[in-house]
C-alpha cells in the first residue's frame, strides 16, 4: 500500500470541520485489501484512521476523513502520514 498524498484542508484559521483530511493511496500488492490503517501526525496531535472497502491492485483511492477537529491550521502537509497495517481480503485469521 502506497500513500500518494495526504492533505489537510483549512477553513479560516482552523482545520476544515467538513473535509479536514484527504488521503490518496494505491494498493501496489497482488492481493486485494479490505482495510487500511493510517497514522497521521499534525500540529502536535496524532490520529489513527481506518478505511474499509475493497482496494484492488493499482487502483488509486482518494477518501476524506474527519480528524483534527478544532485544531489551528498549520499548513496542508502533515508531519507524518503512513500506512500502519492492512487486512487482506478473505483473510479470516485476524
Amino acid at each position: 500500500m502506497q500513500v500518494l498524498e495526504c492533505r489537510i484542508y483549512n477553513r479560516l484559521s482552523y482545520v476544515d470541520p467538513y473535509r479536514p483530511v484527504t488521503i490518496t493511496f494505491v494498493n501496489r500488492g497482488d492481493v486485494s485489501v479490505d482495510a487500511v490503517r493510517f497514522t497521521i501526525e499534525y500540529a502536535g496531535r496524532t490520529a489513527t484512521l481506518v478505511d474499509r472497502g475493497t482496494f484492488s491492485k493499482d487502483v488509486t483511492i482518494e477518501h476524506a476523513f474527519r480528524a483534527f477537529w478544532n485544531v489551528p491550521y498549520a499548513g496542508a502537509a502533515p508531519q507524518k502520514c503512513v500506512v500502519d497495517s492492512v487486512h487482506y481480503a478473505g483473510d479470516t485469521s485476524s
